[in-house]
């Protein structure tokens, strides 16, 4: 036997419909895709290349990249954790509309 915690929660995600919600994971998906290129993008390039022509020309490019990278990691933890709770929405949806 394996042993656990089991929760029951309300959870509540603004502007998302009940009928809205497989649309806003995939939504979801396609931005967390999107911030995963970027950020590989960026491991693959040299700071200059990546840094606007101001930082280039005398600006501190590893503060830039960091501002960048920190906004990048923000959107891609956002959106999973914005999935967990659609998919939470989800599962009590289908729970509901099974009974």
């Amino acid at each position: 036997m394996g042993w656990g915690v089991q929760v029951t929660t309300d959870v509540y995600v603004s502007r998302v419909s009940k009928d809205g919600v497989d649309a806003k994971i995939e939504e979801n998906n396609d931005l967390i895709a999107m911030f995963e290129k970027e950020l590989a993008m960026l491991a693959a390039s040299t700071p200059r290349d990546v840094v606007s022509e101001e930082t280039r020309n005398g600006g501190d490019v590893i503060s830039e990249l960091r501002i960048r990278i920190d906004e990048i990691l923000e959107g891609y933890r956002d959106c999973i954790r914005e999935n967990c709770l659609l998919q939470i929405i989800k599962e009590d949806i289908d729970k509901a509309e099974d009974c």
